[in-house]
């Protein structure tokens, strides 16, 4: 029995566990200073960029978080890697806004040159590049974009983390993903992370946020697009309630405490059909099945939202 027990601890031992954290729930940045200890890095939502190659932070920072949010992660060595994503209000991650950066060299430079700064200013790891909903067309400017921050970072002794949508084939199928080619992103990235969840999303049918099973075909497509060490997958610590349109977002203090069934298919809290709640249980399995791959690093989204208990599975 104990080497069995042994071995288990090494495999647990062994896993990486990272989060985003967000400006806009104060419990967020709560969360991250009373568990850093437990994380090995934060992707902290922090900047965003324009079409014109503007990189500004995210208005949602009150005064005072952002450094707390450095303190914490100086006090319990967690590296910092600051998102920069594509999103914009009222329209949101619209495909065609980020083409014209892409497509202009000057422009990427111009951004490349912000996030460096932004970086050396305030003596962050690297940093976490979120583009979503990209237009398929983007597919090789982005690669392009990619290599030369990739270039840029290294030049100046920090890294890339590039975060993608999940898919289990080439090209993939909407623009989002066809615009993300894995071996080239994967050949620039320090830091590979693909986002596992939202299988069944706000608008769609209600649903398993994360099957299992699908994770694990994503995570194996990963592998074989994509050096095994750079690879970490994102994984839900939030839910969705399908009862209003679109569905609304959870964290763990919006889940009742009566009715609570488990899908089997993903281990995710579901009360009736219109339920989901991606908890401890979900987590869980995600674990046990990335590691069946040998893979041992995971992201979550986010800090914050998540139930208690899934600090109780990690070192």
């Amino acid at each position: 029995m104990l080497p069995l027990m042994l071995a288990l601890t090494s495999q647990t031992a062994k896993l990486h566990v990272s989060a985003w954290v967000v400006p806009w729930n104060e419990t967020s940045i709560v969360t991250f200073e009373k568990r850093a200890s437990k994380l090995r890095e934060i992707m902290p939502q922090l900047l965003e960029i324009s079409e014109t190659g503007e990189v500004v932070p995210n208005r949602s920072w009150q005064p005072g978080q952002l450094e707390r949010v450095k303190a914490a992660a100086t006090k319990n060595k967690v590296k910092v890697y600051a998102m920069v994503n594509n999103y914009a209000d009222p329209d949101g991650f619209e495909p065609k806004r980020m083409s014209k950066l892409l497509a202009s060299s000057e422009l990427r430079k111009k951004a490349i040159r912000t996030i460096v700064a932004t970086l050396n200013q305030h003596n962050f790891a690297g940093i976490d590049l979120d583009f979503e909903s990209l237009a398929a067309d983007d597919r090789y400017c982005y690669s392009t974009f990619c290599r030369e921050l990739a270039k840029a970072l290294k030049a100046d002794g920090r890294k890339l983390s590039i975060t993608v949508h999940p898919k289990q084939e080439e090209p993939g199928g909407w623009d989002g993903t066809q615009s993300q080619d894995w071996k080239a992103l994967g050949a620039a990235a320090d830091v590979f992370r693909v986002m596992c969840y939202d299988y069944s999303w706000s608008t769609s049918k209600p649903g398993d946020i994360a099957p299992t099973e699908w994770v694990g075909n994503v995570a194996k497509f990963a592998i074989s697009q994509v050096p095994k060490n750079k690879i970490d997958i994102g994984v839900a610590w939030y839910g969705y309630d399908w009862n209003s349109t679109p569905a609304k977002s959870l964290v763990w203090d919006d889940v009742p405490q009566s009715k609570r069934i488990l899908s089997s298919s993903s281990g995710e809290i579901a009360i009736g059909d219109k339920f989901r709640f991606s908890g401890s249980s979900a987590f869980s399995q995600k674990i046990a099945e990335l590691k069946k791959l040998g893979l041992f690093r995971v992201s979550a989204w986010y800090c914050g939202s998540e139930e208690p208990a899934v600090w109780d599975l990690i070192p």
